[in-house]
């Protein structure tokens, strides 16, 4: 299971602090994704430098007699073979790996925001009250009660700074 599971994990009896907290835990994992992405990028950089000083040094030590006629796919396969290409070849693979693990994160996060919204617009428009339209009572009533309190004096703070 992903590291990420519990953190898009959502408490719907504590909407508003996890709409608060969602903001920072996307950009954690937005600035995360693109420190991975500029890493690939570095390592990528680094490998084709690599690829092309072996091949230099492959074309400069080509024994005719033992290796046979020098031919591109002949030094492409020599270079292929090398322990340290096929090292980086596997590091850039990792994180690359890696990077495709932080995308998939952050859509999850992003379904998370889709989700918050949806749970914050259902509780305002009540779909927790009871059928008949009375307050059900009970722990989630309560909790729900408290929710709504919150999400109204969040909503008046909100407006009070905004009036400021």
């Amino acid at each position: 299971m992903s590291q990420f599971s519990e953190l898009v994990k959502i408490n719907r009896f504590n909407l508003p602090e996890e709409c608060e907290r969602h903001a920072g835990l996307y950009h954690q994992i937005a600035e995360a994704r693109a420190d991975y992405q500029a890493e690939l990028d570095r390592l990528k950089d680094a490998f084709q430098l690599h690829k092309a000083e072996k091949e230099i040094k492959i074309r400069a030590d080509w024994n005719v007699d033992a290796d046979g006629k020098q031919t591109e796919s002949g030094v492409a396969a020599k270079l292929a073979s090398l322990e340290s290409v096929l090292a980086r070849q596997e590091e850039i693979r990792a994180k690359t790996k890696e990077l495709a693990v932080l995308d998939a994160a952050k859509s999850a996060f992003e379904h998370r925001k889709s989700m918050l919204n949806n749970l914050t617009s259902l509780l305002i428009g009540g779909f927790y009250a009871a059928p008949e339209g009375g307050v059900q009572e009970g722990k989630s009533s309560a909790k729900e009660r408290t929710i709504r309190r919150k999400m109204k004096k969040s909503r008046e703070q909100e407006a009070d700074d905004f009036d400021e």
